[in-house]
């Protein structure tokens, strides 16, 4: 069997963008202060979710609701998903999370479909 041959089996094309990304903590059943803004960038997107990188350690549990605010495509958007995977790039340093989208309205889905 051909171990070098990947399927990817992703529901969503992704595309790359790198874009600045403002997240906000909206609901945790372990945090207390759900007002703060974290700052990260957007490294890529789909219509699912995307993958964002912080440069420093940041602290967001799995039971996280977050909303996300950023520009794509000169219009400014929200989304609320939560946060369904995270590494930690060795070589960098920087923190790596999968983000999926939960709540997108049409409008945001409108500049999804055109990117």
């Amino acid at each position: 069997m051909d171990r070098s041959v990947f399927i990817e089996k992703r529901r969503h094309k992704r595309a790359d963008r790198v874009v600045p990304v403002k997240l906000k903590q909206l609901h945790s059943y372990f945090a207390s202060d759900n007002e703060k803004f974290v700052n990260s960038r957007m490294v890529n997107i789909s219509m699912g979710g995307m993958m964002v990188v912080f440069e420093k350690p940041v602290s967001l549990d799995r039971e996280s609701v977050l909303e996300a605010e950023f520009i794509l495509e000169g219009k400014e958007l929200k989304v609320a998903g939560i946060p369904v995977w995270d590494s930690k790039d060795s070589g960098t340093g920087s923190h790596k999370m999968g983000f999926e989208f939960m709540i997108i309205k049409d409008d945001v889905m409108e500049v999804f479909r055109h990117m």
